[in-house]
């Protein structure tokens, strides 16, 4: 790293807009999500579902399927609830890192002439606002994570109901004459 970018990068996290958003990193709960035991919580809720275990030919199959659809239904409305702090925290994220990299390009303007390339003038405000960045980085893998065991869990609705159909006209007194 060349002199003029660990110059900036410095001049840029003692800037007061900068140490705000620091500082609501460290002070603000929403910030403060453990990203890994929520990963775990889902990762857990996805492996425990009883659904997958289910057998047709068993004679509780209707109690079981009952059973494993209503902890589906509380499985869901976790993982969701899970998923929409981690969009929360994104969402904060991109406004914030967009903010403070619009602030930067302007109040910084003279310093980033020493950068020929937007490319390497947005680099040196990602290693100033790396903190940040990590963050919107391990939301975006919570949110991704939620996405797949949610679309999992909704497949997993419709052949259960189209089973719970066929069972039901297998039952009608009509098909056993």
């Amino acid at each position: 790293m060349n002199n003029a970018r660990k110059s900036l990068i410095l001049t840029m996290r003692r800037d007061e807009r900068y140490k705000r958003l620091t500082d609501a990193l460290a002070e603000l709960d929403i910030y403060r999500l453990d990203f890994e035991r929520l990963e775990t919580e889902v990762f857990n809720l996805h492996g425990a579902r009883s659904v997958r275990s289910l057998q047709a030919d068993d004679v509780a199959f209707v109690d079981k399927l009952t059973v494993a659809e209503t902890r589906e239904i509380s499985s869901r409305s976790r993982v969701a609830e899970i998923k929409m702090q981690a969009l929360r925290v994104r969402l904060n994220m991109e406004r914030a890192t967009k903010a403070l990299r619009d602030h930067f390009l302007v109040k910084y303007a003279e310093s980033f002439r020493a950068f020929r390339t937007k490319e390497e003038r947005l680099m040196v405000i990602e290693a100033a606002l790396r903190p940040a960045y990590n963050l919107l980085d391990r939301a975006s893998t919570l949110l991704e994570i939620c996405d797949v065991c949610l679309s999992d869990i909704d497949r997993a609705y419709w052949p259960a109901r189209l089973i719970v159909d066929a069972y039901n006209v297998n039952r009608r007194p009509e098909r056993n004459l």
